[in-house]
């Protein structure tokens, strides 16, 4: 939680920014449940300190079905895309990057900035 208060501090936000919800979290979030997040604005922390917002756009659930390992805590696979005006900022970036977001506080994520056919780049992330 600490650093989730720093973070949020870092974005000019109070540790009240934290409301805790227990039906959502990074760690067994449902693309379902994560939809519900469309539209809300996630900041990634670049390896050179700058601040890259982001838009979700989809969440999208894997299609492991039942030949998905049973042990793992998450029920599903879910993929998430993002729009962004700066990707680049990500470009050759392979480390995992802090992500935080009102809802769902701080999480180290891999993101990848994915080229669109009309130009321009979206960041996904995959949850498994």
């Amino acid at each position: 939680m600490g650093g989730q208060i720093a973070l949020a501090a870092s974005l000019g936000l109070g540790s009240s920014a934290f409301a805790s919800d227990d039906k959502i979290s990074w760690q067994k979030g449902t693309a379902n449940q994560f939809a519900q997040l469309i539209d809300q604005q996630f900041t990634a922390v670049t390896a050179e300190g700058a601040l890259l917002e982001m838009t979700l756009i989809e969440a999208v659930a894997g299609k492991s079905g039942p030949a998905r390992p049973k042990n793992l805590a998450r029920s599903e696979s879910v993929s998430l895309v993002f729009e962004t005006d700066f990707p680049e900022d990500l470009a050759g970036q392979e480390k995992s990057t802090r992500v935080w977001n009102a809802t769902l506080g701080e999480a180290e994520l891999y993101l990848s900035a994915i080229p669109r056919r009309s130009g321009g780049y979206e960041i996904e992330v995959i949850l498994n």
